[in-house]
């Protein structure tokens, strides 16, 4: 940013009396300075010689010689001052930016010392105005102090405050909230927002290595050839059998590797090269089950299940459509706006939830708009039913607008906000507000019971119910029957 300074020095440097001055000096004889020892006494000389020291010139009257001299005195006693009075400007004006330079030297050394003092003072101003103890404080600054100096082994002073601000979260006792250490934090909102690093597969564990289910179009797996019913035996020369599903998706977990899979698929055994790429989940799927009723499944509330679901519907969907299943069983929740969203399609106009703080103030209430699917609704959950879909199943359940089959819901009714520091990939998410029923119910810790409560076959204990096969799904069959009457 310009700052005048340069400006004004050449301001100075063409100051015009300077450069008359000057000039006159160099070049223009008519105007150099007749005071006697500069150029005086240079015309004093000359005019002898041409005066003078002719033969035949007139003889000067002493009177005027004398007034001659007066005036050539006052001429340079005229231009001295001048002189002086400039020299004394310049003067000044080097010494009042001389002054400035100082005062200004003086500024900064006492903002950089307040600015020290400030930052010295930060943990104490923010502490004090949510009311922390002075006493907590001087106490905290101790005993990092003491640490710092008296541990037998060097400290990290950063890792001692990461320390700190884990316990202070862990404190809270947040069972929905937590701390990410540096660098943790990404993977987190990876699995938020449905977002995962792999080659694009469904596996299950089988007796010879992992089975592949499903094989997500657009992955790495397609791509490669990999397809369901093939069977990875090996992953760069080591076998999988008797690893367990965790221990290979740690393996395929790792961003941009290349891995050697053999493959069975029958009797035949093949090499396939597959590398790991970040992929976008599908969370929403759905089929037409036949005399007019169609089953869409959401496994999370991501940022793109609106999308997904709506797509979906789209394609199932026709005149002849009777009656819609909506799978939540298993689903942990995730975005609430992406619930509502989906809840204001199944729902005719009103209020789906609202969310309070912890002085229960309304944060928010969620409403649906005028219109809705039209059909007759069953809705689906489990014991891994929550967050945000029980918001949804709430909403249904408290307009009547469907009949809930399955088991009790888990019972979560918090909501939690996220905050990141990019400079070292930290982060914490913190669980902030509850939200109620439209009948003002917060299920939060008891759940929502079912209109129909039924488990699944005692042979499927602890499966996935996307796992259990169709013929097996007493839930969904139930679901079935009760769309056909």
């Amino acid at each position: 940013m310009e700052n005048g300074n340069k400006d004004s020095r050449l301001n100075v440097d063409k100051d015009p009396w300077a450069e008359s001055f000057f000039a006159g000096v160099v070049n223009d004889d008519a105007q150099k300075p007749k005071a006697p020892g500069l150029y005086g006494q240079f015309d004093s000389d000359e005019q002898d010689e041409m005066g003078a020291g002719i033969p035949g010139a007139p003889a000067e009257d002493p009177a005027e010689a004398e007034a001659k001299d007066r005036d050539d005195i006052d001429e340079s006693s005229e231009l001295t001052k001048e002189d002086k009075t400039t020299i004394s400007i310049v003067v000044i004006g080097a010494l009042l930016i001389l002054v400035l330079l100082i005062l200004c030297i003086v500024f900064i050394v006492q903002i950089a010392s307040r600015s020290k003092q400030t930052g010295q003072n930060a943990v104490n101003v923010v502490f004090e105005k949510y009311g922390a103890g002075s006493d907590q404080i001087e106490k905290f600054a101790e005993i990092f102090t003491f640490i710092s100096d008296n541990y037998y082994m060097e400290t990290d002073p950063d890792e001692l405050l990461e320390g700190a601000v884990a316990g202070m979260a862990a404190s809270i006792n947040d069972p929905y909230g937590s701390y990410h250490r540096p660098g943790k934090m990404d993977s987190f909102e990876d699995y938020v927002n449905g977002s995962y690093t792999g080659i694009g597969t469904l596996m299950e564990s089988s007796e010879d290595g992992f089975l592949i289910k499903e094989v997500e179009d657009g992955s790495p797996a397609k791509s490669a050839g990999l397809v369901a019913g093939d069977i990875i035996t090996e992953i760069n020369g080591e076998k999988t059998a008797g690893k367990t599903l965790q221990n290979i998706e740690n393996i395929l977990s790792q961003t941009d590797a290349t891995f050697s899979f053999l493959v069975r698929n029958g009797e035949t055994v093949r090499a396939v090269s597959c590398s790991t790429v970040k992929l976008k989940r599908h969370v929403v799927s759905g089929e037409d089950l036949g005399s007019g009723i169609i089953y869409i499944r959401i496994d999370q509330f991501t940022p793109e299940s609106t999308d997904e679901f709506n797509e979906t519907l789209a394609v199932l969907k026709t005149n002849a459509t009777k009656g819609l299943i909506l799978d939540l069983r298993d689903n942990p929740g995730g975005y609430v706006d992406q619930a509502v969203n989906i809840a204001d399609v199944l729902l005719p106009e009103g209020v789906i939830a609202v969310a309070k703080d912890r002085k229960g103030n309304e944060i928010e209430t969620y409403r649906s708009k005028p219109g809705s699917i039209g059909l007759p609704l069953v809705l689906l959950v489990n014991s891994g039913t929550a967050s945000a879909s029980e918001l949804l199943t709430g909403a249904v359940r408290d307009m009547k607008a469907a009949t809930v089959i399955g088991t009790k819901t888990y019972g979560k009714a918090v909501g939690q906000i996220m905050k990141s520091f990019e400079h070292d990939g930290s982060g914490i998410s913190l669980s902030a507000y509850k939200y109620y029923t439209p009948s003002g119910e917060c299920v939060d810790g008891t759940g929502i019971t079912p209109d129909i409560i039924l488990d699944t076959a005692a042979e499927f204990s602890g499966t996935r119910a996307a796992d259990i096969p169709r013929e097996s799904d007493v839930q969904l069959i139930e679901a079935v029957r009760v769309l056909r009457g």
